[in-house]
């Protein structure tokens, strides 16, 4: 997957802040002969506050839609099907930053919700084409972590460790039948997805002006129970700008 995202506070004081942000992402998926492209455009809110003692409260606040297209090889005919989706998560933290200066740490208890609804869609392509029922997921996340941060000159490292555990479980599955005989059907289960990970960042930003700033970073995921790909990575590169 690859994307951009772009946002802007719309109030900010020393204590207060509140801004809007939106993005795309675009990516191919494959599974043997089969394949997958996928696109999602996004917008969200943020939110976060600083209260008197030194403890904070951050939000965060997505809805985005997706637009997927798969092709299907089976017994060299190629089936091909549109579905439409979309996403909604939100980002709930409470944390509080300790020993204030050059090197400080903030943990953090945190809620963290994601619902995906993809809609039906019917394949094309031969007599064995099948039609999919819609499919939704929900994950609810409790998070618990610190980050740590260090300045130095111009420059600030930035890094954080947090573990979470999906309260729901849920595992994604759909009713498929065959398009043209309703009364041939069975359930297609996804994969377990897993609900204990580990999550990691490692970053920094460089302030190369009074107004303007480099920042870039990574983020990794470790699921614990997932039997295949346990391991899922981010890198991010991008400019900050102060006026």
């Amino acid at each position: 997957m690859e994307g951009v995202q772009a946002g802007t506070d719309l109030y900010r004081t020393r204590s207060e802040q509140f801004g809007v942000l939106f993005g795309y992402e675009s990516g191919n998926m494959r599974n043997v002969a089969d394949r997958i492209k996928a696109d999602d455009t996004y917008v969200g809110l943020y939110a976060a506050k600083v209260f008197r003692g030194g403890a904070d409260i951050r939000g965060v606040y997505a809805y985005g839609w997706q637009d997927y297209k798969m092709n299907r090889l089976h017994n060299t005919v190629l089936y091909k099907s549109s579905f439409k989706g979309n996403t909604s998560e939100a980002h709930l933290e409470l944390g509080k930053r300790l020993s204030p200066g050059p090197l400080s740490f903030r943990p953090v208890i945190a809620v963290d919700v994601m619902h995906n609804n993809i809609k039906g869609a019917v394949e094309t392509g031969g007599a064995s084409a099948v039609r999919y029922d819609k499919t939704d997921l929900t994950q609810v996340f409790l998070r618990a972590g610190s980050d740590v941060r260090y300045r130095m000159d111009f420059f600030t490292f930035n890094g954080g460790v947090y573990y979470s555990y999906d309260l729901n479980g849920a595992v994604p599955s759909t009713r498929v039948e065959l398009a043209s005989d309703g009364d041939t059907w069975a359930l297609l289960s996804g994969p377990k997805f897993g609900r204990s990970l580990l999550t990691f960042n490692v970053g920094g930003t460089c302030q190369v002006s009074h107004n303007f700033s480099i920042i870039g970073g990574y983020q990794g995921e470790y699921v614990f129970d997932r039997t295949d790909s346990k391991m899922q990575s981010t890198g991010y590169v991008g400019g900050a700008w102060v006026w």
